[in-house]
């Protein structure tokens, strides 16, 4: 996989000297875009499970070096009132997304390959309804909160508006539920019965359907779908060694992307007055312009002499409270009366956590940003991984956890949820499971439970590890 990793850098280098040497075109752009998709195939087929445990990774990156190339072709970029070009953006923006996986698979690699764990059909059998059972119990109480609160989307009030009216602590319900069914599906993977197929389909239909009624129409449905890909994929992969269908998963991802786009459509007519005849132009634009468009108007200012921005936009000082790193840099990329406005709304742009430290630490610096962020990433993947294998409920539910911690930090960019509290809370507990783990199994062999069997499970389209006709 380092070949791999290493080819499509050589590649983004090449292409980048090309740029400055003969200029940009939309080339260049194309060719980044192919570059990240090459990786990312390789990856999936040479190391699946590190592949399917960096899915919300690849799910929130793609789009955004997509949306970066539709960018460069001259599109017009709604939140900034200015149209695209040829600049370069995205063979910059690819570069370092490269730099990310890579310091992502080399910790990932090394962890996940020291992972063994042997789960006894009664320890499957109380996870699987354990994990029923808290489901069930999460989706009651989504539906006591609709009955006592009412629902926004009956009521024709966006999310935004309707958590701001109930405790900080009811906005975390959407995520709860995405983590609950990551845990259904790895259930419904481990042991793939008739029964469970129903109890997880009648689970996961439930659960959209209450976060709908949340108003919901795109980011909750965005997180169940991700994180259950996520939880089957990864406990089928370590726990049966199945084989990987790649027609399968492409469709499974289409189908998800039609359903997602299809409540944001009906979203933004129930919300803000959309047409049929025009919400497909909004939806559009949402989808290949909103994502990428952060990167592009840093990398923009940038390349036309602005100033780096404060430290303070990534580490905030004690009793710092200016504005914070993403505030300002919607500020640098977007007219200052249409950021007041999306601010006062409760609302963000989406993505900064690429460009954000760029804009502080510069084109250089920010190599080394992305690869230590890179391996953090690897450790916590790696450890959900754990948590998986050894079927630990709040353990998985603490690494999934950390899980959105470093997916606020690295991909939305508010890299203070490193060290707030519930996350100082999380990295002690993993830490403390981690350790407990070695010291528990010191008797049979000092890295039991965390032992290298070889070569990680690959299931490259066809050959599996073991003996087995299964697929998934």
């Amino acid at each position: 996989m380092l070949f791999h990793f290493a080819l499509g850098l050589l590649v983004i280098g090449a292409t980048a000297i090309s740029g400055e040497i003969w200029g940009y075109s939309t080339v260049q752009a194309v060719v980044a875009l192919a570059v990240l998709v090459y990786v990312l195939i390789a990856l999936l087929a040479l190391e699946p499970l590190i592949f399917f445990l960096a899915f919300w990774i690849s799910a929130t990156l793609a789009p955004m070096v997509a949306s970066s190339t539709y960018i460069e072709f001259g599109n017009r970029i709604s939140e900034q009132g200015v149209s695209g070009f040829a600049s370069g953006a995205t063979t910059r923006l690819t570069f370092y997304c490269l730099v990310f996986y890579v310091g992502i698979y080399l910790v990932a690699r090394v962890l996940i390959n020291r992972i063994r764990a042997r789960v006894s059909a009664e320890k499957v059998r109380r996870f699987s309804a354990w994990v029923h059972g808290l489901h069930a119990a999460a989706l009651a109480a989504g539906a006591l909160l609709l009955l006592v609160h009412g629902s926004p989307l009956l009521r024709g009030v966006d999310r935004f508006a309707y958590w701001s009216t109930l405790p900080d602590i009811f906005n975390r319900f959407p995520y709860l539920v995405a983590m609950l069914s990551f845990l259904t599906t790895a259930a419904v993977a481990i042991t793939p019965r008739r029964r469970q197929f129903i109890w997880a389909g009648s689970l996961l239909a439930a659960s959209a359907v209450i976060l709908l009624l949340f108003s919901e129409k795109f980011t909750g449905l965005f997180l169940i779908f991700v994180l259950s890909v996520i939880g089957g994929y990864a406990a089928a992969l370590y726990h049966r060694s199945v084989r990987l269908r790649f027609v399968r998963l492409l469709l499974l991802c289409a189908a998800a992307a039609v359903v997602m786009l299809g409540t944001a459509a009906m979203g933004y007519m129930v919300f803000y007055g959309y047409t049929p005849a025009t919400v497909v132009g909004k939806v559009l634009d949402r989808v290949l312009a909103l994502n990428g468009h952060v990167w592009f108007g840093m990398d923009r200012s940038l390349q036309q002499g602005g100033p780096l921005g404060p430290l303070a936009a990534i580490f905030p000082p004690p009793g710092y409270d200016g504005l914070n790193g993403v505030q300002q840099l919607m500020y640098l990329v977007s007219p200052h009366d249409f950021v007041e406005r999306v601010i006062a709304s409760g609302v963000r742009f989406a993505n900064e956590g690429m460009p954000l430290p760029v804009w502080v630490f510069g084109y250089g610096w920010s190599t080394v940003y992305f690869l230590a962020a890179g391996a953090l990433s690897g450790a916590v993947l790696a450890y959900l991984m754990l948590s998986v294998a050894r079927l630990r409920i709040i353990s998985t539910l603490v690494a999934l956890t950390a899980l959105r911690q470093i997916s606020n930090a690295f991909l939305v960019g508010d890299v203070t949820d490193l060290y707030k509290p519930l996350s100082i809370a999380v990295w002690v507990w993993a830490a403390a499971d981690v350790a407990y783990t070695v010291y528990a199994s010191r008797g049979r062999d000092p890295l039991s439970g965390l032992r290298s069997w070889g070569p990680l499970r690959r299931t490259p389209f066809g050959a599996p590890a073991v003996a087995d006709d299964r697929r998934a």
